[in-house]
Formats: structure tokens, C-alpha cells, sequence
């Protein structure tokens, strides 16, 4: 039920229509879960990690923020990168090409 609300919200928002691959429900009993004190010196980490390994991203509600805003929002963030990524490291990757390639939520 809890997954058949998120995709019907997904739709809404963005215009995913593909159902999801893989969905498992984890609820958090005692609320959204909290950081951690040292979670800014653990993003910094993984921060400097992607940097030192192109090619390497990282996201998801660990990192972030937990709520589906902040989570569309990193995601949206992280492809920017991998598409700059991508576009740099392969000169075939054209915009063209890469518009004409299928996406998995159309």
C-alpha cells in the first residue's frame, strides 16, 4: 500500500509512470530517524571520495536529508554530475545521443 501511495505521488510530481524494479517498506518506529553528531565530517568524506574516484557517486536519504523533497533533490543533483560526467569522458555521449537514449521512468 505504502509503495502504491509513492508511486502514485511520483507520478504527480515528476511523471514517473514506470513502477518501481526492486521495493521494499522499512518503517522507522520511533520517527524520521537523526544524524548523527559528525554526519558534516561524513559527507566531507564521501565528498572527497567522488573526487578522488571519477565516476564515483554517491546519494540516497543517508546522506542528504531523509524526506522524498530532499531525496528527489540529490538525485536530481547526482545525474547533473553523472550526465557532466559522462558528456566529458565520452566523446560519443553527444547530447543528441544521449537524448535519443530510453530512460527507465518513461
Amino acid at each position: 500500500m505504502l509503495i502504491d501511495r509513492a508511486c502514485t505521488q511520483l507520478q504527480s510530481a515528476i511523471g514517473v509512470t514506470a513502477g518501481p524494479v526492486h521495493a521494499r517498506t522499512f518503517r522507522h518506529h520511533l520517527g524520521i530517524p537523526q544524524y548523527e553528531l559528525g554526519h558534516g565530517r561524513i559527507l566531507a568524506e564521501v565528498a572527497a571520495a567522488e573526487r578522488r574516484h571519477p565516476g564515483l557517486f554517491v546519494t540516497g536519504n543517508a546522506f542528504r536529508g531523509v524526506g522524498t523533497n530532499a531525496c528527489t533533490a540529490d538525485a536530481e543533483r547526482v545525474t547533473d554530475a553523472v550526465v557532466t560526467y559522462v558528456r566529458s569522458t565520452m566523446p560519443e555521449a553527444s547530447p543528441a545521443r544521449l537524448a535519443s537514449t530510453p530512460r527507465a521512468f518513461e
